[in-house]
């Protein structure tokens, strides 16, 4: 069993995160959960902070850059998420993202969506089979309704038996979402900037709730940071480190037949899959994919003060059905020092 550090983040006001979706009164209205961009930012800033750093003064923060890095470089820094929690009693309850492939029926039952060899079809150039959950009445994905599952839980679906509805969370339990139109302007003038038209989402939490990350690297740099400034606006939240924590989710399965669930946003230069791959995938090869839509990926870039290029990601929970072993313990094709 691995034990990791995790850093938690505590909301002491709204936070703010820019829409990555483009403008336009036609979009889905779905919440799009932050990535771990903003995160980096918030420990670096408070790292500098911490460091006695002017702000002001680029050639002092030059200095650090290998602790800190810069817009596509990590730095000394490894991150993984963030993902929600609850605290009760003084203990974090510790969530991740539901996987696409389980499913609930009318009655409340869960189960699992399984490739079904009989129905197979080419997409792409690429064979993959169907996906059925064995039952004559349709399912959904439980994930539509829940999005969020405890560590319990996904232990249990890694077992391959399926969760209670105990383990199991909707958005709500951690947040409540607020979208607002934020207007650009130009610092000359007090006038509209063009193209400068954008949606942000402000996250309001609950008491005892707030965000995580799996710190891979870097926990030595975070001691003495208690305070960050997240996202927008500069929203308050405090953090704590917990070193040390047992998990045994991420450990290898030996079976031969498998399932990957992304747990962060994965992107690929092939939409679905690695580029170029045909069925192969990391090593292994693809059966089926059980994925939703795409998720956008972008941020602002502070050097330029513009909205950085929109990528556009496997969303986490997203499930393939694979044979073999993996090659690598990072599924993703670009910016995996980022955590994807």
């Amino acid at each position: 069993m691995k034990t990791v550090d995790i850093l938690r983040f505590n909301p002491e006001s709204a936070l703010l995160f820019r829409d990555t979706r483009d403008f336009g009164f036609s979009e889905n209205a779905r919440t799009v959960f932050p990535t771990s961009e903003p995160f980096y930012g918030a420990v670096r800033t408070a790292f500098l902070r911490k460091s006695k750093t002017n702000l002001r003064d680029s050639a002092a923060i030059a200095k650090h850059k290998s602790q800190i890095g810069d817009r596509d470089d990590p730095g000394a820094f490894r991150f993984v998420g963030p993902f929600p929690f609850l605290k009760k009693d003084g203990r974090a309850r510790y969530f991740l993202p539901t996987p696409s492939h389980l499913t609930q029926w009318e009655g409340g039952e869960f189960g699992f969506l399984r490739t079904n060899p009989g129905l197979a079809f080419t997409y792409n150039g690429i064979s993959l089979q169907t996906l059925w959950d064995r039952k004559t009445e349709q399912g959904s994905r439980a994930a539509e309704a829940y999005p969020w599952i405890d560590w319990d839980g996904m232990s249990k679906i890694k077992e391959g038996r399926t969760p209670d509805k105990a383990h199991l969370a909707k958005d709500d339990a951690f947040f409540e979402v607020e979208h607002r139109t934020g207007i650009g302007l130009r610092s000359d003038r007090k006038n509209a900037q063009e193209e400068m038209i954008f949606r942000v989402r402000s996250f309001r939490f609950r008491d005892e709730a707030g965000l995580y990350l799996f710190v891979l690297k870097g926990s030595d740099l975070l001691e003495g940071i208690d305070t960050v400034l997240l996202g927008g606006k500069s929203g308050v939240a405090t953090t704590e480190l917990e070193k040390n924590v047992s998990v045994s989710l991420f450990d290898k399965v030996g079976d031969s037949e498998k399932i990957a669930v992304l747990v962060t946003p994965t992107i690929f230069r092939n939409g679905f899959l690695p580029a170029n791959s045909g069925n192969t995938f990391f090593g292994a090869s693809v059966e089926a994919v059980c994925n939703g839509k795409p998720y956008p990926v972008g941020g602002w870039d502070l050097v330029v003060r513009k909205p950085k290029p929109l990528m556009h990601a496997v969303p986490f929970g997203s499930a393939f059905f694979i044979k073999g072993s993996l090659d690598t313990e990072k599924i993703t094709e670009i910016r995996s020092e980022f955590g994807y």
